[in-house]
């Protein structure tokens, strides 16, 4: 599989549309009660995991050198208001983009995170970037169901 490297507006317009739902009460297509617990500070940090991983899989798919530094660059601000359909697409790109594999042990096997860190810190890398994925595969996980209950077809079958 091939990585691409997200482009930053498109994390941009998932912080801002996952920020939207603090403001939703309604249990509609624009709501996702996993991301509406989350504050505005875990918002941004999920965000800039998420582009952290991604940069992560890109380098050690690639073999590039030095450290990811694109988080760097997110603004949290976003010129579109996407619908929640694009948000899931975006969510699924993200998800398809972070190779988490590829970064634990490197393309062929050889390098990755593993050669990178102690034993201590690899543990610990696995468990705070393992939790961020989990946290994205809910997200999708929720507004899919979301998606599926707004549809009118899905709505005009029988339970039983």
């Amino acid at each position: 599989m091939s990585v691409l490297m997200m482009d930053l507006e498109v994390y941009n317009d998932v912080y801002a549309k996952i920020w939207k739902y603090q403001y939703n009460d309604q249990c509609d297509l624009d709501f996702c009660s996993t991301a509406r617990q989350l504050n505005e500070d875990e918002i941004k940090g999920f965000i800039t995991d998420l582009v952290y991983l991604n940069e992560l899989s890109y380098n050690f798919r690639y073999r590039e050198e030095g450290e990811p530094y694109l988080s760097e660059f997110i603004t949290f601000k976003s010129k579109n208001n996407i619908h929640t359909l694009q948000l899931f697409k975006y969510l699924q790109a993200i998800r398809y983009q972070i190779e988490f594999d590829t970064i634990l042990s490197g393309y062929d096997g050889t390098g990755g995170m593993r050669a990178k860190l102690n034993d201590s810190d690899f543990e610990k890398f696995c468990s705070r970037y393992k939790s961020v994925l989990d946290l994205l595969n809910k997200m999708i996980e929720e507004i899919s169901l979301i998606i599926i209950k707004e549809l009118t077809n899905y709505n005009n079958y029988k339970w039983s």
